[in-house]
């Protein structure tokens, strides 16, 4: 194997070696070949270094190599540590699964993990990737295999499209030419969160796809800077007050100083967790969350106490309630190996 590089040096090199040991074994184990250095016409300081590793010298399952160079100065310095694998006489052979989620949301980041069980007597050199509709978007570094099971975490960022979408996802895994696979699942996304102005309020429902749900909505979030006579007044889709000035609401004021910052309400067999920042604070906002699925019609007004707080319409197209959903599904699922 040739190795070629350039090299910097102040002084004139001495001494360049190309050092290179079997992986797994320490470092301090290498055997070293003696490089060829050449001064380059482009600077007095750069030098062409290249050396060869015989065949005979190179063993499986792969070899790491570096440069270390020497200059008259007394100055040594070593580059970074690369490797090679190195196709072993022994069979190669294993299998590949992926543990998965099934669905999340858009634009978050799938760790899916990925088991190459090592069925060869000795350990292998390679890595594993992960395809998503026919296309690589993430390959491990590669690494020694050991026989038995060995783990490997994958990533890919998932796009946001601002709809619910389907994507054909698999593991490959590559040693010395030989592939394996897991066979081919699906991953849905859908969007984090979606946004509705007050003026337009539609019922808040569960993301499903061909009648199987995807998400469902875990949070409302609502927030506008405050003119000091406006106030939230948010109506549940039973009719019950939850924020508001009148007593028949709730919560009236200011949920900061509780325990949490917020006050637990049920609303017929629901349980609510409500935040509310108080109408006396310059960015007025609330939130409503739950265990269970939030859904229906809600009704969020802004009133004003110029006129009795009455809803002001003008005020309602310029601020958003926003439904941030949650996957019905936290838990993975696993690619067999194909």
């Amino acid at each position: 194997m040739s190795v070629h590089a350039i090299i910097n040096s102040p002084s004139i090199p001495d001494n360049a070696e190309l050092r290179f040991v079997k992986m797994g074994e320490p470092t301090e184990k290498y055997q070293a070949i003696k490089m060829n250095v050449v001064p380059l016409q482009i600077s007095n300081t750069t030098y062409a270094v290249s050396g060869i590793i015989p065949q005979e010298m190179m063993q499986a399952p792969a070899i790491a190599y570096w440069i270390d160079v020497h200059n008259k100065a007394g100055k040594t310095s070593d580059s970074e540590q690369y490797s090679i694998g190195v196709k072993p006489t022994y069979v190669i052979d294993g299998k590949l699964e992926t543990d998965i989620r099934p669905t999340r949301a858009e634009g978050t980041t799938a760790h899916p993990t990925v088991y190459f069980t090592n069925l060869a007597t000795k350990p292998v050199y390679g890595s594993v990737s992960l395809v998503v509709d026919g296309n690589t978007v993430y390959t491990s570094p590669p690494q020694l295999f050991g026989t038995g099971q060995t783990a490997v975490n994958l990533e890919w960022k998932t796009p946001t499209v601002g709809k619910i979408s389907d994507y054909q996802v698999q593991a490959k895994a590559e040693f010395y030419g030989k592939s394996f696979e897991t066979s081919i699942g699906t991953i849905t996304t859908f969007p984090g969160t979606k946004s509705m102005s007050l003026s337009d309020l539609h019922d808040v429902t569960t993301l499903a796809e061909n009648n199987h749900d995807i998400a469902t909505a875990a949070v409302l979030y609502s927030s506008f800077n405050n003119e000091g006579t406006m106030r939230y007044n948010v109506i549940a889709p039973d009719g019950t007050c939850v924020i508001g000035m009148s007593d028949q609401c709730l919560i009236t004021k200011s949920t900061l100083g509780l325990a949490g910052n917020f006050k637990t309400v049920t609303i017929g067999d629901q349980i609510f967790r409500v935040r509310y920042s108080g109408p006396d604070s310059p960015l007025e906002r609330f939130s409503i969350t739950s265990i269970d699925p939030i859904v229906g019609k809600w009704k969020v007004d802004i009133d004003t106490q110029e006129k009795g707080f009455v809803p002001q319409a003008h005020a309602l197209d310029n601020v958003m309630l926003k439904v941030k959903y949650r996957d019905t599904v936290a838990s993975s699922i696993t690619l067999p190996s194909k």
